[in-house]
């Protein structure tokens, strides 16, 4: 059963948008909610599929507050505004979004909750996973579909036909519309559709070159800097295996939003270093999204500890744009050998760069 939370903070007209939703889905639970405090505990507390919201009613400040709450904690749920005013929204509503103007049509609310409720079947928002990931599984699986890339106010489209990007578009024309451009922007919220249509009002740019040739251009530095810091790499694994010695199970660095091992040291074959950076990985970029959203006074430093069953510990250092994940028997060492002697010994070989 899917959940609807209704925000309106007049009780009069959430009683009427909730009958008329609830006559249109029966199966559908209808959650409501008249205040800031109330929309964000019961949004914490509940999965919910769908959003409808009455913004006229707020006062300017709360329906900042509504705004900027919904963009940094719950962008991935679908909207559906009572507003006209759908410019206002595209450049201050971060996820898909759809408007209904007062007074009302019920068929026209039924068809717009129905419409987003279809969409979310073959797309799937994700922003832990960075657009190189996206596409490097699009090309592995020789997909067909299209990407929409979302940067503040910005959207590009990517479209992928049998894994190669064939082209990109925009639906402002002043913007570059390169993939080299798109790749760029900063706090990108992309979502994946299953679908490869080339249609509506958007300024197309045709990719000429192949995918490979594009993601070896972009990833040129960083190949570079890969090999530059290899020998590096080696180093730091050799002093923490010589510091913890039959301690040290794994370790294995690798590059952010990458996961493919640079350099990795394991005493069992039967340990996957690639499976075991990716999870990190995310772990890491699940982290720091969650310090930053919550706008915690601090942020991730140099490193963390994962205490695991069976006396293991996963220690992930922080190096610029690597990371270096290890796996320790804590039976084989103690915790003052590891973070007082084993850590810093490794981490001082990146200050000599």
């Amino acid at each position: 059963m899917k959940n609807i939370l209704i925000v309106d903070e007049k009780v009069k007209h959430i009683e009427e948008i909730s009958k008329n939703i609830e006559t249109a889905f029966p199966n559908i639970n209808i959650i409501t909610s008249s205040d800031l405090d109330s929309v964000k505990k019961k949004l914490n507390a509940n999965s919910i599929d769908l959003i409808v919201i009455s913004l006229k009613t707020f006062e300017e400040k709360v329906r900042g507050k509504l705004l900027k709450f919904f963009n940094k904690k719950h962008s991935n749920v679908p909207k559906i505004f009572f507003e006209s005013n759908s410019v206002f929204l595209s450049e201050n509503v971060k996820g898909k979004f759809d408007c209904v103007e007062k007074p009302f049509d019920v068929n026209t609310l039924k068809k717009k909750i129905t419409d987003l409720f279809d969409s979310d079947k073959n797309e799937f928002k994700q922003q832990i996973l960075t657009l190189q990931s996206f596409m490097k599984l699009i090309r592995a699986n020789k997909k067909t579909c299209t990407l929409s890339v979302k940067s503040n106010n910005k959207i590009g489209y990517l479209y992928f036909l049998e894994g190669e990007l064939t082209h990109t578009a925009t639906n402002d024309k002043e913007l570059n519309t390169t993939f080299d451009e798109i790749s760029c922007w900063d706090d990108k919220v992309i979502t994946i559709s299953d679908e490869y249509e080339k249609f509506g009002k958007k300024v197309f740019h045709e990719v000429n070159k192949p995918l490979a040739e594009i993601k070896k251009k972009n990833n040129k530095n960083t190949n570079t800097e890969k090999k530059m810091n290899k020998e590096l790499f080696e180093e730091a694994l050799k002093i923490a295996e010589k510091e913890l010695g039959n301690a040290l199970l794994a370790g294995s660095f690798y590059l952010s939003g990458d996961g493919q091992p640079i350099v990795s040291f394991q005493k069992s074959e039967g340990m996957n270093p690639a499976a075991a950076n990716a999870l990190f990985d995310r772990v890491t970029s699940m982290m720091k999204k969650s310090l930053n959203d919550a706008e915690f006074p601090a942020q991730l430093n140099r490193y963390y500890i994962m205490d695991l069953t069976d006396d293991l510990v996963a220690l992930v250092l922080l190096i610029g744009e690597f990371q270096c994940g290890m796996l320790v028997n804590m039976k084989e060492v103690s915790m003052g050998l590891l973070l007082n002697i084993a850590l810093p010994k490794t981490m001082a070989v990146f200050e000599k760069k």
